[in-house]
């Protein structure tokens, strides 16, 4: 999927668009259809090795095309928060993987982030299943 960037948290990215490889069913990766176009998220993305140019071994999703880095959502767990308006939702202290969903402010979350983990610790709040709502 390619991606606009509003702003990198952390590391440099010049280019205001990145392409973000999904899950090719074997990668342990997010599906591409989970981050739907016009929404917005926070995304913890690494980027793909260059495949050296000549290199036969190169396979979509390991690797990017020479001269066109790429990037991964990070493998086997959640490293995004969906944005609606100014919160942050997903799951964000639950250390297992479950269906629990929290929230927080998205100006809070954002500072804590720039901070390193030093601003004030984030208290996140429970969103209720759907059948609670």
């Amino acid at each position: 999927m390619d991606v606009r960037i509003i702003e990198v948290l952390k590391g440099t990215e010049e280019k205001k668009t990145i392409r973000i490889g999904g899950d090719n069913g074997a990668l342990c990766r997010p599906h591409v259809s989970h981050f739907p176009a016009g929404t917005r998220w926070v995304l913890a993305v690494s980027s793909l090795p260059e495949r050296p140019i000549g290199d036969p071994s190169f396979q979509r999703g390991f690797t990017s095309p020479p001269g066109k880095r790429e990037y991964a959502i990070s493998v086997c767990g959640d490293f995004w928060l969906e944005v609606r308006g100014d919160r942050a939702l997903g799951r964000i202290t639950v250390e297992t993987h479950s269906s629990f969903v929290e929230s927080v402010s998205l100006s809070d979350l954002l500072s804590w982030v720039r901070s390193n983990g030093n601003a004030p610790q984030l208290s996140p709040t429970a969103v209720p299943a759907p059948s609670e709502r």
